[in-house]
């Protein structure tokens, strides 16, 4: 019978030392410290990334398909208020739940990770099969191809750790551009509504009302009281209290102080002795 258990490339490492048995060290250490350790890595990673992918894939699928079906069945008529609040429950709770999970699949690039990472795995794989079975650049003796495959293995693995970098640095651009966006937006929000708000005050302080005249001062003269136009004179004399004084007086009768002046001399002719 097959065995369809997974493929442990450690134990493949330990099945090749047990029969080749190299006489170097170095090479026994590298195979599994590090080429077995960063097969099992890679394997393991690829497999959980894409199983969560997936997952999150399905959900939204299915969510996406049952919002539809739910709004078709929200009737304010027919249906009990308890029901028709219900759907309008999950029909929101569905589209959260659906931005949510597109946005963990965009921001940790779930993916193109694990295409990257089941890559890398199957060239260490390549690389380590060419080797054991004595092809392509591996055809001499295995103790002298050794450098050759530490050189090719370290470039795949650093070809990838490229790879990881720039999706990282990918993932801070995006956030500092959204981040940038956000704040861009909050303050011309902050400014459209700073204008609307001083608008009218600030136009009605700039420009001056256009119904508004400028007149001359008018001085009143005292003996024909109708006005007089000084078109020279920018601001009005400001009268002082001596002459409202003298105006005031001389628009009394002439006649009048000098009765009052005889009737008071005359009582004051009868009073005396």
């Amino acid at each position: 019978m097959a065995n369809n258990s997974a493929y442990d490339p450690l134990a493949a490492i330990k099945i090749y030392l047990e029969d080749e048995k190299p006489s170097d060290p170095s090479f026994r250490n590298y195979l599994i410290n590090r080429l077995g350790d960063q097969l099992i890595w890679y394997d393991s990673k690829s497999t959980k990334i894409k199983k969560y992918w997936v997952r999150r894939r399905i959900f939204t699928i299915v969510l996406s398909a049952l919002i539809p079906f739910a709004v078709g069945y929200i009737d304010a008529q027919n249906n009990p208020a308890y029901l028709n609040t219900a759907l309008k429950v999950f029909v929101g709770a569905s589209g959260v739940a659906i931005a949510i999970l597109e946005a963990l699949n965009s921001l940790f690039k779930s993916q193109e990770l694990y295409i990257d990472y089941r890559g890398t795995a199957e060239q260490l794989k390549q690389e380590f099969s060419f080797f054991l079975g004595r092809t392509g650049d591996y055809k001499g003796n295995p103790e002298e191809d050794y450098p050759k495959l530490v050189a090719k293995l370290e470039g795949i693995m650093a070809a990838q750790n490229n790879k990881w970098m720039d999706v990282v640095r990918r993932n801070e651009e995006s956030a500092q551009s959204e981040e940038i966006k956000k704040k861009v937006e909050e303050n011309l929000r902050q400014l459209v509504l700073t204008t609307i708000n001083s608008g009218p005050q600030s136009t009605t302080s700039e420009q001056p009302p256009t119904n508004v005249q400028t007149t001359t001062p008018v001085v009143f003269d005292t003996n024909s009281q109708s006005p007089v136009e000084q078109p020279t004179l920018s601001v009005p004399e400001i009268p002082s209290p001596e002459r409202e004084t003298v105006v005031e007086s001389s628009n009394l009768p002439p006649t009048e102080p000098s009765k009052k002046g005889m009737n008071d001399s005359t009582d004051a002719e009868a009073d005396s002795p």
